[in-house]
């Protein structure tokens, strides 16, 4: 039996949410596991002070509990190239999200995972800080961001529709579910949609949604070999979940989409000119903004 949370508010302030949960889901939260040795012991305060300074500007209110990636040359020697595997816990950093991440410079902490509650949608115009690489297939007809807070590079969602999973918007946006894929896939509860996307959305813009959100896509592990972990219950805690807003009405094949604005500084507050660079992801490179400069 599946339920169905449906939270609807005005458009002006939150969009419209759809969560499909089990109640096996329900019942496996256990919510997010940290250090028992004081969060981010690792952190130099006076280095983090002048990183964000140079990452958001002058005028910025960011702490290192803000943020999901950071450069690795602002960890320690022992933490820059971070364990092969999973962290030890959540504060600590790891190399690799996934295919579609970047991982040459930065580096990734406080894992959500699978068993982790998903967080709660943006509202329609947010600005969003994400990250985007190019070398997806299925960008064509749209752009998918990872929403990360950390890299200082943000666009505007507009008019947004949110779900959990890729499964939830082709029930809600095409009226079925998605075909099942790989058995390993649907053991862990990864929807990829890959046969159904195009359509979904497809629908999502002839309905005049600018970008849907996904709240919980859970098809990242902390290395590359992780998928048997979590298929056979070592480390429940290596399958990690992204959260995708897709852009329905720009490509994202390039890691630079063209077409789209792009902003910088602390809440995305002004323009930047996109620089595909800096930043390498296992399938191509990466879109980010320009340093500040004071």
């Amino acid at each position: 039996m599946r339920l169905l949370l449906l939270v609807a508010v005005a458009a002006s302030e939150e969009p419209v949410t759809l969560a499909y949960r089990s109640t096996d889901t329900l019942s496996r939260m256990t919510g997010t596991r940290m250090s028992g040795a004081g969060r981010y012991a690792w952190l130099d305060q006076d280095r983090w002070a002048a990183y964000a300074k140079e990452l958001y500007g002058p005028n910025n209110n960011a702490t290192i509990r803000d943020m999901d990636v950071i450069d690795r040359a602002l960890l320690p020697p022992s933490l820059q190239e971070a364990p092969r595997g999973c962290p030890r816990s959540d504060d600590e950093p790891f190399k690799r999200f996934n295919w579609h991440a970047p991982f040459s410079r930065y580096r990734y902490f406080r894992r959500r995972t699978a068993r982790d509650p998903p967080p709660p949608a943006f509202r329609n115009y947010s600005k969003v800080e994400i990250s985007h690489c190019g070398g997806s297939k299925f960008e064509t007809n749209g752009a998918f961001f990872y929403v990360f807070r950390g890299t200082g590079l943000y666009i505007d969602i507009g008019r947004s529709l949110a779900f959990e999973t890729h499964d939830d918007a082709s029930r809600y946006l095409l009226g079925r579910p998605c075909a099942p894929g790989k058995s390993s896939n649907m053991q862990l509860g990864i929807f990829q949609c890959d046969a159904e996307l195009k359509r979904i959305i497809g629908a999502a813009k002839s309905q005049g949604w600018d970008s849907l959100q996904f709240t919980r896509h859970c098809d990242a592990f902390c290395t590359g070999k992780n998928m048997s972990d979590a298929l056979s219950g070592k480390d429940p805690r290596s399958q990690l979940c992204g959260f995708e807003v897709v852009l329905t009405r720009v490509a994202g094949t390039d890691a630079c989409p063209a077409g789209l604005e792009l902003f910088r500084g602390w809440g995305g507050h002004e323009p930047c000119a996109c620089d595909a660079s800096r930043l390498r992801s296992q399938r191509g490179r990466c879109a980010a903004c320009a340093p500040v400069t004071t």
